[in-house]
């Protein structure tokens, strides 16, 4: 028996769709909410993230900056005595960001239907007329 745990990610709609956010930081947000269902925060560091994703820490600073800057993360700090050394870093899902209206940076893009929405027929027209070929 696998005795390791195994949380799901989320992912909304609002940060899939959202065209500001850098791509591969949205897979990484859907780990930071697998990672949170713990502790209610991610304490991941980058080291963890990059060795997941096999990438740098540099990139993974960029999505998780990505991710800060539109407001679906938070990063809170621990710092050691006294210094500016960084002892633990606690990513934490904003909870807030749903109730604001998605905003995408492609022009088309507001034109097209919610998802949801692509999914339903329009009604068909009642009419009384019967036509007989």
């Amino acid at each position: 028996m696998d005795t390791r745990k195994s949380y799901y990610a989320v992912i909304p709609a609002a940060v899939r769709y959202d065209n500001k956010i850098i791509p591969h930081a949205k897979l990484l947000y859907g780990e930071i909410t697998a990672l949170c269902n713990e502790k209610g925060y991610c304490w991941a560091t980058n080291d963890y993230f990059s060795n997941l994703y096999s990438v740098s820490k540099r990139t993974i600073s960029s999505w998780i900056k990505s991710l800060c800057d539109a407001g679906y993360v938070t990063a809170d700090f621990v710092f050691e005595n006294d210094s500016k050394k960084v002892k633990v870093r606690r990513l934490k899902v904003e909870a807030n960001f749903h109730t604001r209206r998605m905003k995408t940076s492609i022009p088309s893009r507001s034109k097209l239907l919610d998802p949801h929405e692509e999914n339903f027929l329009t009604p068909m027209k009642k009419t009384s007329q019967i036509i007989i070929h």
